[in-house]
């Protein structure tokens, strides 16, 4: 296991320790950006395949927008990367964020929100080798005053 790797285990791991997160969680602002939640994937410095092939989702989030999981090779280091993406006619309240799990999607840690104001998907995670180790895309938007969400299922 190279050391990066290594580095994204044991940072998901030592998140979700406390009891992980919950739904409710993206209600609240991100106080920082986790370590693993660094790549941009639109960044051609980080030497990814694109387009990224949609592994999970689309899932209906609302009025018209969707949440999906993709994933793409980087040309820099061979590894296969995560990330979430928020689709359809949007507007600047829209979020989206990613759920990482290391034990199976029982326990959570959060990259993001991100507003779509400011851009439309997350920053892109390694992938472990730890089957345990699973991702899943999230998003919600405003609707009537009220924050409506959906995730995909955990790849």
């Amino acid at each position: 296991m190279d050391i990066r790797k290594a580095i994204t285990v044991a940072v998901i791991a030592v998140s979700c320790v406390g009891g992980g997160a919950t739904a409710g969680v993206a209600d609240a602002a991100p106080t920082s950006v986790p370590e693993y939640c660094s790549a941009n994937p639109y960044n051609s410095a980080n030497g990814f395949i694109l387009p990224g092939k949609v592994v999970r989702g689309p899932q209906a989030v609302a009025a018209g927008r969707t949440v999906a999981l993709y994933r793409a090779q980087s040309t820099v280091n061979g590894g296969f990367y995560d990330w979430a993406e928020i689709h359809g006619a949007g507007a600047g309240s829209d979020r989206v964020w990613m759920d990482v799990s290391s034990d199976g999607g029982k326990h959570w840690d959060q990259c993001g929100p991100f507003n779509r104001s400011s851009r439309y998907y997350t920053p892109a995670t390694r992938e472990s080798s730890n089957s345990s180790v699973e991702f899943r895309a999230c998003g919600d938007v405003l609707v009537n005053g009220s924050r409506v969400h959906a995730c995909t299922t955990w790849f």
